[in-house]
């Protein structure tokens, strides 16, 4: 039950919260199956392990530092080394998340079951910059573009359509924070 819409919907909310306006120092493997992405805004620090286990996705909040490894790790999606966050949301009743950047990149977390994978979108092409399980080769062709369609933008509180019509969910948040 992990891999369920809600619960990516909990972790984006939780890293919009934590990581909003941090930089993403640096992304970093060790193994074929797990990525390190350490964020920092002045003296806070965070990392997010993304672990796949039989495939899946798995988010980790981590104590683990950049500066911390005795190993050298690969590094990982350098175009958005030193960018900050700007938005972090997910996609309507399906398991990604996307990490927006100040730069436009976006980082999708994709979250199906035994494909997951961690996707670098560039802001002009529809397709994946970088993936970081190359075995999956149906994520080169993915169209990326087409996931921005109907995403929950914790920034603005907004679910974007594909007509670019713009639905307000201030009023379903104060709504649910009600019934708290």
């Amino acid at each position: 039950m992990y891999s369920s819409f809600w619960i990516y919907q909990q972790w984006a909310s939780f890293l919009f919260n934590r990581i909003h306006k941090f930089k993403l120092i640096q992304s970093l493997s060790y193994d074929k199956d797990s990525i390190f992405l350490y964020f920092n805004s002045g003296s806070d620090n965070f990392t997010l392990e993304l672990k796949f286990i039989g495939g899946e996705l798995f988010l980790v909040q981590s104590d683990k530092i950049a500066s911390d490894s005795k190993t050298k790790g690969q590094f990982q999606f350098k175009h958005i080394d030193g960018a900050t966050v700007t938005d972090v949301g997910t996609r309507i009743f399906d398991r990604l998340i996307y990490i927006e950047f100040n730069n436009g990149w976006k980082l999708w977390l994709k979250g199906f079951g035994r494909f997951g994978n961690v996707l670098l979108q560039n802001p002009n092409t529809e397709t994946a910059e970088s993936i970081f399980r190359l075995n999956i080769k149906a994520d080169w062709d993915q169209n990326i573009h087409e996931w921005d369609n109907y995403k929950l933008s914790l920034l603005n509180n907004r679910i974007i359509v594909p007509d670019q019509n713009i639905i307000d969910i201030t009023f379903w948040n104060t709504m649910v924070r009600s019934e708290e």
